[in-house]
């Protein structure tokens, strides 16, 4: 799939973390035999995703042994401590200067996003700087930023994130999908039984 009237739309995969209270880290997690990381790629080559930007942290010998990332700019955050921030602001410094229009942020935990959602996001973005999948009255996972929203993603306070540019941005909009996948969020073995 392309995007809409030549619209380009790359995701930055946040991969960086050091996964502490899941023991290992959740690139490499199991799904659908085949990794997370393997998963999330492929829904965002099915829809028309590029670049696809992959930021790795301390387990990147592993990911990088585990899982073929050719199709994908991989970034290292070399002080993934500094938090999630940290690897947005890795990824939008990899990205030309206005080589997407849009970019989703995309955590590695969360894998079973429907690649219905992404096409339908990327459909619904014109008109607006953010699009924010929202299943159950929740907001979920992952968001797509227009390129306007790069600035307030490099100034957003540490201790908020992306977060803070999700509530800031007047103009966004909340999509409501049946997709239960933007919510997930797997931290935890315990929170892998439900797969």
């Amino acid at each position: 799939m392309i995007p809409p009237a030549g619209l380009r739309v790359g995701a930055l995969i946040l991969a960086a973390g050091d996964s502490s209270r899941m023991g290992r880290s959740k690139a490499l997690l199991p799904l659908e035999g085949r990794t997370f990381l393997e998963v999330l790629l492929d829904r965002f080559v099915r829809v028309g995703a590029a670049p696809i930007l992959v930021v790795l942290g301390g387990a990147a010998p592993d990911i990088l042994c585990t899982v073929k990332l050719s199709l994908t700019r991989v970034v290292i955050n070399s002080d993934p401590s500094r938090g999630q921030l940290s690897s947005i602001h890795c990824g939008l410094d990899a990205l030309a200067p206005r080589e997407v229009d849009a970019l989703f942020l995309a955590p590695v935990d969360t894998p079973r996003v429907r690649p219905e959602t992404l096409r339908k996001m990327i459909e619904a973005l014109p008109g607006h700087s953010l699009v924010v999948p929202v299943h159950r009255e929740r907001r979920g996972h992952p968001a797509l930023f227009a390129a306007d929203c790069f600035p307030a993603l490099r100034q957003a306070p540490p201790d908020q994130g992306a977060r803070a540019v999700v509530h800031a941005t007047s103009d966004r909009l909340e999509l409501p999908c049946d997709d239960p996948g933007v919510l997930e969020d797997f931290n935890t073995p315990e929170d892998l039984r439900s797969l």
